[in-house]
């Protein structure tokens, strides 16, 4: 419902947020290609999709779902680390 109403408001949003939303992408575009030696493969596919999106117009459903994601992506890279170290603390 939340996403609904969000969609909603997006449509409307005026020139001047939507550039502003536009430059905030093209700034974290940026950023994440200065982090890409850590994760390489994955954060290359992650940047052609945030240059994708960039392309269009940002809605905040777009946000949000792309928010989801990266806490999704950290949750799992926590995991994998809490593994690994688990594992050479046993060994």
């Amino acid at each position: 419902q939340g996403a609904f109403r969000d969609m909603i408001t997006s449509s409307f949003i005026s020139d001047s947020k939507t550039e502003s939303m536009d430059a905030k992408c093209h700034m974290a575009h940026l950023d994440m290609k200065g982090r890409t030696s850590a994760l390489q493969s994955e954060v290359s596919t992650d940047a052609e999709e945030l240059e994708q999106l960039c392309g269009k117009q940002v809605t905040a459903a777009d946000i949000e779902l792309e928010r989801m994601r990266w806490d999704f992506v950290l949750a799992k890279l926590k995991y994998e680390h809490e593994d690994n170290e688990k594992q050479r603390l046993h060994e």
